[in-house]
């Protein structure tokens, strides 16, 4: 039958209806998302007050980043003090134990190319730009997209987190946001770490020069 004045104006309040209902399930869906997190950050920050075991606290906070960044494997490399190279000191969700080899230069692969230009690096392509960039067994796991975030504590590249995935990653600001965010928490665990190595060092030297006096 035709439509009447009466049809679209039922119609159009309908529409409303659904639409104010999908609106209000967006927004509890956010809340939720963002109390989750704020969650997360709350369990890392104890962790990373409670322990100098900077293993420990960054295989934590992995845990997390993948579960609540929804990425498949992700890894941190750490900037031994005084060299300009990076090293594996964490991972989660890889299918083997090769990511543990990585040991690169500053602008070496592409973490080292982070490392060098403190900026994101976003591969979108990961197997048409590998060519010896990774490891053969972790390119062999077939990743498609790499994200590199810096590590940064005090003004010092301490490291690079490095994600790779199977699929398309987020590209809404808020992952990125929160990606960041885990990547600060990383930072300041490894800086924890290095400046309790040093003050340990020193008590030992302390020491040293104190039994040498006596």
């Amino acid at each position: 039958r035709a439509r009447t004045d009466h049809d679209a104006r039922v119609l159009a309040s309908m529409a409303d209806i659904v639409a104010n209902a999908i609106r209000r399930a967006t927004l509890n869906d956010q809340t939720e998302r963002q109390l989750r997190r704020l969650s997360t950050l709350r369990a890392i920050d104890r962790v990373i007050s409670s322990s100098f075991d900077v293993r420990l606290t960054l295989g934590v906070l992995l845990e997390y980043a993948l579960t609540e960044l929804g990425v498949d494997a992700v890894s941190v490399l750490a900037h031994r003090p005084q060299t300009y190279v990076l090293e594996h000191v964490a991972s989660r969700g890889f299918g083997t134990r090769a990511i543990e080899q990585t040991r690169l230069r500053f602008g070496q692969s592409f973490a080292g190319r982070v490392a060098l230009e403190r900026q994101i690096v976003h591969i979108s392509d990961l197997m048409a730009h590998a060519n010896g960039f990774i490891i053969k067994e972790v390119a062999a796991e077939g990743y498609t997209e790499y994200y590199g975030v810096p590590l940064i504590a005090k003004g010092n590249v301490v490291g690079v987190m490095e994600i790779f995935n199977c699929a398309p990653l987020p590209r809404d600001p808020e992952w990125r946001e929160f990606c960041e965010t885990l990547a600060g928490q990383a930072a300041i665990a490894i800086d924890n770490a290095h400046l309790f190595g040093d003050l340990q060092r020193s008590n030992l030297e302390l020491i040293a020069a104190y039994d040498a006096t006596i």
